[in-house]
């Protein structure tokens, strides 16, 4: 009965994950393209404007989405890339805590169903 447990809890972790981490990493690239490279002004992505921290935490999420979408293949892997940037990012710059929980809740389920299936089966 625990064997049946901790699947259905592993699969409900997956799929959470999945949609939720699928729709957050989408949405983030909506907004990287929204923003787009603009000349001068406060929202822009341009390289050559931003400062170095502002341009290092958009690279973390960035590399967190791709952590995510890399979790439907390899879910510890994928999970641990997006909590592990996501983490840096919120050092460098706290006050944005809705980013955070879009992109971290996501990579902790991908972290605990990869955990349950690794326990589930045996080698």
């Amino acid at each position: 009965m625990a064997l049946v447990r901790k699947r259905w809890i592993s699969w409900i972790a997956r799929w959470g994950a999945r949609t939720f981490g699928t729709l957050a990493a989408c949405v983030f690239f909506l907004f990287l393209l929204g923003e787009g490279f603009g000349p001068r002004g406060w929202y822009t992505l341009n390289p050559f404007v931003l400062t170095a921290p502002d341009l290092i935490v958009i690279l973390l999420r960035l590399t967190a989405c791709l952590g995510l979408l890399l979790a439907w293949r390899w879910e510890a892997l994928g999970g641990g890339i997006a909590v592990v940037c996501i983490l840096i990012a919120t050092v460098l710059r706290p006050w944005v805590p809705g980013m955070v929980l879009a992109l971290a809740v996501p990579g902790v389920l991908y972290l605990l169903s990869g955990l349950l299936r690794r326990e589930s089966h045996p080698r």
